[in-house]
């Protein structure tokens, strides 16, 4: 109802207010912009509890620029900023290491909960967004990082901090989607892993990502055995496996 009667009085009172005078127009904008700084002493408290340390960056050079050169400037340089924020979080899936909560069945982001532990030679990885042509250009690479420092923001000229992995499990259930050029690209990564020696499962896959996985070839190139509901069923098709192993290794020998 609102934007009803907003769009009326763009559309039928607007052009009789052209012949208003700058200064009754001044003084619109002047008590808008009054309402604004009104609020703004509670919205930088919110902001400073927060820790929201990029928006108040922002909301300064923002400030900034719009006393030292013109509004317009500032609109230009806030928008201009805005984007550029957008583009580099959009192009930069996010990705966790998740540990074992030692004496329960549970994994936690080891980030955020030190006390996790990971599991040695089974290394987890959680995909937190949608996968898609624009964030996954260096993904390849920043999974290596993960594998050999436990941190993708690790420079790769460095030494490998932690020992390789024979297992790789994708908890992907916090993935709402993945298109193709994503899919084609985690069936790179996968035929990699494969190369080394080194085991893929997936948990969690949802039904939406499913028919991408399964056109892409995904599904039958890791396997539908490796496709579990928890990281704990996973898990323990894990130590099946190294049971087994042992087992054969033991029975070679004698």
């Amino acid at each position: 109802m609102t934007r009803i009667s907003g769009l009326s009085a763009v559309s039928f009172f607007l052009p009789s207010l052209r012949f208003l005078p700058k200064a009754v127009l001044s003084s619109l904008i002047f008590v808008a912009g009054v309402s604004l700084l009104v609020e703004a002493p509670k919205e930088l408290r919110y902001i400073v509890h927060m820790r929201a340390w990029r928006d108040l960056a922002l909301l300064t050079i923002t400030f900034l620029v719009t006393m030292a050169i013109s509004i317009e400037a500032g609109t230009f340089t806030s928008v201009g900023l805005s984007l550029l924020l957008v583009v580099k979080k959009s192009t930069k899936p996010k990705i966790l290491i998740m540990g074992k909560i030692p004496g329960e069945d549970k994994f936690k982001p080891i980030k955020q909960h030190p006390e996790a532990e990971q599991v040695p030679g089974v290394q987890v990885i959680q995909i937190q967004e949608a996968l898609y042509f624009a964030n996954t250009g260096q993904w390849k690479d920043r999974l290596r990082r993960v594998e050999q420092f436990g941190d993708d923001n690790v420079h790769p000229s460095e030494e490998p901090r932690i020992p390789l992995s024979s297992y790789v499990i994708f908890d992907v259930g916090n993935m709402p989607e993945i298109d193709a050029s994503a899919a084609q690209i985690f069936l790179e990564i996968v035929d990699d892993y494969h190369r080394r020696g080194v085991t893929v499962y997936f948990v969690k896959l949802r039904e939406k990502c499913q028919e991408t996985f399964m056109r892409s070839g995904l599904i039958d190139h890791a396997g539908p055995h490796r496709f579990f509901r928890k990281i704990s069923e996973a898990m323990e098709h894990i130590d099946r496996q190294r049971d087994r192993e042992v087992h054969t290794a033991y029975t070679v020998e004698s």
